[in-house]
């Protein structure tokens, strides 16, 4: 099935008359979006990366702002070579299992960004044989995997739910028969010998019983799917 997602982000820069500020691409990107400059200074990001990396635009863009070389998730080995590679002109990919911004730029009064698996592409932008920006681009696989994972949950609670509407259903006929009959007896216990009419009584007690062990079971079936649906939603 393919999905189609819009989304506005409008973008964030430092430099309002950026040609960058005014560019679609950007603007329009539901991948979150980081811009720096030849220095490493982060220079621009998009809504996409302020929502879901829960960056602060002001703690970002201004001095002494962000900058890539103190960033710790870029600070092993194989990929700070890899971010170095791509301020030399290369364009790279940056596999992160555990990415999450540093804290001093996530947004105050936030729940606190968790750490997420990206894979980050780094372009380098170059004018006159000279590095102008680089660009890294969030490739949100993870995101992605999240969303199959909450359609399968869903699916299946969904087949369960119904498995137990259905079981009700089918309970229920002959029970609703069973308390029915009970019911019309015991309105003409009077004609009956003691111990027959505390017989039905037991049975048409029993049969209440059943019935209502049967709705609380489907209230409960109902709300698990309902809590567990939205706490797979939350943690997106």
């Amino acid at each position: 099935m393919t999905r189609k997602l819009q989304v506005h982000c409008p973008i964030r820069s430092q430099s309002p008359d950026s040609a960058a500020a005014n560019c679609e691409i950007y603007n329009y990107c539901p991948l979150p979006i980081l811009i720096l400059d030849a220095s490493g200074k982060a220079v621009h990001i998009n809504g996409a990366f302020e929502l879901l990396l829960r960056a602060d635009a002001n703690r970002m863009l201004k001095n002494p702002g962000y900058s890539v070389f103190d960033d710790p998730n870029f600070q092993s080995g194989e990929i700070k070579a890899r971010i170095e590679a791509a301020f030399e002109g290369q364009v790279v990919e940056i596999v992160s299992q555990d990415y999450v911004l540093p804290r001093q730029f996530l947004q105050t009064g936030k729940k606190e960004a968790a750490s997420m698996p990206f894979n980050i592409s780094a372009v380098p932008v170059m004018r006159d044989g000279s590095l102008e920006t680089v660009c890294l681009f969030y490739h949100l696989e993870s995101i992605a995997g999240d969303i199959k994972h909450l359609e399968r949950q869903h699916s299946q609670l969904s087949a369960y739910l119904s498995s137990i509407i259905d079981l009700r259903h089918e309970v229920n006929n002959p029970l609703l028969l069973i308390i029915g009959n009970a019911q019309l007896l015991l309105s003409k216990s009077a004609d009956m010998p003691i111990e027959i009419t505390q017989k039905i009584e037991k049975m048409l007690s029993a049969a209440e019983k059943i019935r209502k062990i049967l709705q609380q079971h489907e209230k409960a079936n109902g709300s698990l799917c309902l809590n567990s649906t939205l706490e797979t939603i939350e943690d997106l």
